[in-house]
């Protein structure tokens, strides 16, 4: 039986031996009466406390038996409590936004020759830069990248009908463009890795793919492209932005 039941009794079982007192003092001024010889009825008063008093006394003890016979109760559990975080702004409380989903970028955009390589075999994938129309001459695929560093050499992966690609510059922080490469791709079978050394000084962190699409029939297609520093950094291009793409005719843009 816990604490709280124990208290409880005691404090009946102290008024019950207070009612049991009142009654034995009761009784015994009736005896004192009756031996005086006082022969008259007792007020009805006195009967009527006798018999209150007797009621309380057995309400008490009936109840004393409940408590006796009850069962100890254990202390209910309360469940764990649940909160929501929030962060205060000024006083304020804000609650969770929903994160951020990123759209995932168009088909043959420029978007898709950022970060690293994901067409891992030959053929016209969506997941690779294709300018809008094939065949139609110059077209460029302008890269940029998180540092700016001194260039050591610029790789770029080749998907579909490679040897396009006539130049590659770097851009500079100015817009104007310093050249790193120039002429024709020895042929090759796709997907290639071409690697195109600097042969200078140049600092930059944008670099500018030229394409001469009239040299290989049919779209000529750029998985990504990687700026090499001389620091033996790696990086691929963050941001890409290029003269057209086939996304503009996939995916037009309502206006």
């Amino acid at each position: 039986m816990n604490r709280t039941w124990v208290i409880v009794i005691a404090a009946l079982t102290a008024v019950l031996v207070i009612l049991l007192f009142n009654q034995v003092r009761l009784a015994r001024r009736l005896d004192a009466v009756m031996a005086g010889n006082n022969l008259a009825t007792p007020a009805p008063a006195d009967n009527g406390n006798v018999e209150r008093l007797q009621r309380q006394v057995d309400a008490m003890e009936q109840r004393l038996n409940d408590l006796s016979r009850r069962p100890e109760m254990p202390m209910e559990e309360l469940p764990p409590r649940l909160t929501t975080r929030i962060r205060p702004n000024n006083g304020l409380l804000i609650a969770p936004q929903a994160p951020m989903i990123k759209p995932l970028p168009r088909g043959w955009s420029p978007e898709q020759a950022t970060g690293p390589p994901d067409t891992m075999e030959a053929g016209d994938r969506s997941t690779a830069w294709a300018s809008r129309n094939p065949d139609s001459g110059e077209e460029w695929l302008k890269l940029d990248y998180k540092r700016e560093v001194m260039v050591a050499e610029v790789r770029v992966r080749e998907t579909y009908n490679p040897g396009a690609i006539v130049k590659v510059t770097a851009v500079l922080p100015g817009g104007d463009e310093a050249l790193i490469w120039e002429g024709t791709e020895a042929p090759a079978q796709a997907p290639v890795d071409r690697s195109f050394p600097n042969p200078q000084p140049i600092k930059a962190r944008s670099v500018k793919v030229y394409l001469d699409t009239t040299k290989v029939p049919g779209w000529n297609e750029i998985d990504a492209v990687e700026l090499v520093g001389t620091d033996g950094t790696r990086q691929w291009a963050m941001q890409a932005t290029a003269s057209s793409s086939y996304a503009d005719v996939s995916y037009p843009v309502l206006r």
